[in-house]
């Protein structure tokens, strides 16, 4: 039993996915007015159901705040770990029918033989903003002209920014996969990062992260799209992009935030089934969902999307 009154409860900030001119929500579902009134009648205020991460779509707790009827739903949320369940169920249901909803539109996409760890980890900072025909090309080169991994750690940043010439910073990408190497080299001489497998998640990303050149969507991809095949979400500018104009992300969110977010939300995910939904997104970000242009009125997802919904009416 509470020792103290309950405290008047303020009207709470503005959650993504609310309406504009809708009353504040407090976590009992009731508009704050009312929650406040029952507080100064000295009536013990339910938890607050606070969102952990600014989930979307119909079906997200951000959007579960709705007027049915005249009457707010209510999520009996009784504590922290129910809260942050509730918001993942919800999360979870929405990534599932994105992409079932990608596959029937762009279907299956091919994903193509994976690459060695070390050899995913140097595709992935060759491919930063560069067509994925580009850098699959240049790393291409790359291992053409050298016999290992030793010898490109060892070659001048001229000769290997010449190799890789055609994708985007080649002098800066030949910088970062040098020192990588060399870096990699003198922890592991036989450039096998299989010991990345028997990790914490955590500390295989944090491993990764500590390398050159290397940020939360190079880590995730190593470890995902290579022979690894670690469940973790990879989030390149394009998934970032979709995730957040569906609202499944904040304003501001950035690729790290998001890929935690989708990784949290799908323990139950394989490698492959996080590769899959990152490569739909993906094709989604570049011939639909752009950055300049998007095509709301095509969109595979525009009914779950707030975005989609306000450009077409």
């Amino acid at each position: 039993m509470l020792s103290s009154p309950a405290p008047r409860v303020r009207p709470s900030k503005k959650v993504m996915g609310s309406k504009p001119g809708a009353p504040a929500v407090t976590g009992g579902g009731e508009p704050a007015q009312a929650a406040s009134a029952s507080a100064r009648r000295g009536v013990a205020a339910r938890s607050m159901a606070v969102l952990p991460i600014g989930l979307g779509g119909p079906h997200s707790m951000a959007a579960a705040w709705r007027v049915t009827g005249g009457r707010w739903r209510t999520f009996p949320l009784r504590s922290k770990a129910d809260r942050m369940q509730g918001a993942f169920d919800f999360a979870a249901a929405d990534l599932r029918r994105w992409r079932d909803a990608l596959v029937r539109a762009f279907g299956p996409p091919p994903t193509g033989p994976r690459r060695s760890p070390v050899g995913q980890l140097v595709k992935s900072i060759l491919s930063a903003r560069t067509r994925d025909a580009v850098s699959g090309a240049a790393f291409d080169a790359l291992v053409a002209r050298y016999p290992d991994w030793r010898r490109v750690a060892d070659a001048p940043v001229g000769e290997i920014a010449a190799t890789v010439a055609e994708v985007t910073f080649a002098e800066d990408k030949a910088a970062y996969v040098r020192a990588a190497l060399r870096r990699v080299g003198r922890e592991r001489p036989d450039f096998d990062l299989d010991f990345l497998r028997e990790l914490p998640l955590a500390d295989a990303l944090a491993w990764l992260e500590r390398l050159p050149g290397v940020g939360r969507k190079v880590a995730a991809t190593t470890l995902n799209a290579s022979t690894l095949d670690r469940p973790v979400a990879i989030v390149d500018t394009h998934d970032l992009r979709v995730l957040g104009r569906l609202g499944f992300v904040r304003p501001g969110a950035d690729a790290r935030a998001a890929s935690e977010a989708v990784t949290a939300a799908m323990p139950n995910w394989s490698g492959e089934e996080f590769l899959l939904f990152h490569l739909l997104l993906k094709r989604l970000g570049q011939v639909i969902c752009r950055w300049d242009t998007p095509e709301c009125g095509r969109c595979p997802l525009r009914e779950d999307c707030p975005t989609g919904r306000a450009v077409t009416g």
